[in-house]
């Protein structure tokens, strides 16, 4: 199992051609969305409804993980001790806490040493 970053949804949806390998040679896995990684991909300001349908319906393919309380402390303290903002903090925190990959394009997120981080365009 792996948690997506948001930016390798959007990748996945542009149809990039690593992303997409890195996700089909996964298959046997179940990969993993924050629950503000939904918020981002549905928040984007020039989406159509018919593409805002059709995400809805590609997210069902997907966990979605929750935030609560042990995720928000987790959050709380990489945004402290990394600096981060605070999408990138929940994501980092939620990874950490559940002991999954973080699949990102990210490069800050490398200088999190609690971390694995999986980037499907180098592999």
């Amino acid at each position: 199992m792996y948690l997506l970053d948001s930016n390798i949804l959007i990748y996945y949806l542009e149809g990039r051609k690593e992303v997409r390998d890195f996700v089909k040679m996964q298959k046997s896995s179940r990969a993993s969305i924050p629950v503000i990684s939904v918020t981002e991909l549905l928040a984007k300001a020039d989406l159509t409804k018919k593409q805002l349908t059709f995400l809805q319906s590609f997210l069902d393919n997907f966990s979605i993980v929750s935030f609560d309380m042990r995720a928000a402390q987790e959050a709380a303290r990489f945004k402290r001790t990394y600096k981060l903002l605070f999408p990138d903090a929940v994501l980092a925190g939620t990874a950490h806490l559940l002991k999954l990959p973080l699949v990102t394009r990210d490069k800050h997120f490398a200088k999190i040493r609690e971390l694995k981080i999986i980037d499907p365009f180098s592999i």
